[in-house]
């Protein structure tokens, strides 16, 4: 597929709708991004622990898991079974799916797709937010998100999104999500109770990102961000 990329931070340790044009107001949206750096599969535990005690309304993990070390994979498996909020990324690219194994799908709440797009400028411009997938219809993990936080939102953008169909990302509005860095203490539950968090790599380094905005380079999460902002904002113009 022309214009395809892959966003994915790997984290390996040893219905078809309407067609539309909407360009709704731009509102602000609860949404926390943790920042776990180059932890391990214990740290990422010990974070979901913390995080669920929060209560936030859904939390998506921008990492993939093996299951090459044992005594971390029965922690983390428990964090993300006791979370029961935890929506797990995957990719298809060439006929080839990359998922978490299934010991962590088993136990998730859900999966969603990674599909982004760039533009001839090889910079971050659009999503997909429906994709087929051998003959099956597959959401997108920034939907899947959104759809956890607002259910009703879900629908509307089934009335909406068109499967297949790249809409492109704003990034007009700027970087106004909450940034926390997972190993920063002093962040308390009114910081993410009821809201979307995002984890994933956000430095320090370039690792995991990419040329967005204006050619500005962003962290693949920080990215994922914007999408499901313009998800739950009615945000679909299509583009090539």
């Amino acid at each position: 597929m022309k214009g395809r990329i892959v966003i994915l931070a790997m984290f390996v340790i040893g219905c078809v709708g309407k067609n539309s044009e909407n360009r709704n107001p731009y509102v602000t949206q609860p949404i926390v991004l943790i920042n776990a750096g180059d932890g391990d599969k214990t740290s990422i535990a010990e974070l979901l622990n913390r995080i669920n005690k929060c209560a936030p309304k859904v939390i998506g993990v921008n990492f993939l898991f093996d299951n090459s070390q044992q005594k971390m994979d029965t922690i983390l498996l428990n964090s993300i079974k006791e979370s029961q909020n935890v929506v797990l990324t995957s990719i298809y690219q060439d006929e080839t799916s990359f998922r978490s194994d299934t010991l962590f799908r088993q136990v998730a709440a859900a999966e969603g797709l990674l599909e982004l797009g760039v533009n001839e400028d090889q910079i971050v411009t659009k999503q997909m937010i429906f994709v087929s997938v051998a003959d099956e219809l597959k959401w997108s993990f920034p939907m899947t998100v959104a759809s956890f936080y607002d259910a009703d939102k879900s629908v509307t953008t089934m009335h909406n999104a068109i499967a297949d169909t790249y809409y492109e990302i704003n990034y007009e509005s700027g970087n106004e999500f909450t940034v926390l860095e997972a190993n920063d203490l002093t962040w308390d539950c009114t910081s993410i109770k009821d809201k979307i968090v995002l984890i994933g790599f956000l430095g320090p380094g370039d690792k995991d990102a990419y040329l967005a905005a204006e050619g500005e380079k962003k962290y693949a999460t920080l990215i994922l961000a914007h999408c499901i902002r313009d998800i739950l904002n009615g945000h679909f113009v299509k583009v090539d």
